[in-house]
């Protein structure tokens, strides 16, 4: 947000604007802000991503395909939001697999342990 935005909505010009938040205690409380921000978004992602890995068994029982692709969908923009909101920030990349016709629910739920990180 520009600093005159900032300035309209408090009511004060754009350089009193620029000098409150160039203050050392100004910089230090949006700090704060953020780092409570990331706790409280990591703790819901956890939360959603827990619900979600159930959604995934779920579908798989289904053997659904549209309803699996979705929710997996789902789970891999989960998982760029809570890199984003660790401060990781990286770039998943999902490579596609093809797989034989046939029952491969076995090894789908083995690949699925193996990129799961184990529980704390």
């Amino acid at each position: 947000m520009g600093l005159q935005k900032i300035g309209r909505a408090i009511q004060r010009d754009w350089k009193t604007v620029r000098t409150i938040l160039g203050r050392a205690e100004t910089q230090k409380m949006i700090a704060d802000y953020r780092e409570f921000l990331k706790g409280q978004a990591l703790s819901e992602a956890l939360e959603i991503q827990t619900d979600g890995f159930k959604w995934v068994k779920e579908t798989m029982a289904k053997r659904e395909a549209k309803e699996f692709d979705s929710v997996t969908r789902g789970m891999s923009n989960l998982e760029r939001i809570y890199a984003s909101a660790s401060g990781e920030n990286a770039k998943v990349q999902v490579a596609q697999i093809n797989v034989p016709s046939g029952d491969v629910h076995g090894e789908v739920l083995d690949l699925l342990k193996a990129l799961m990180p184990p529980k704390a």
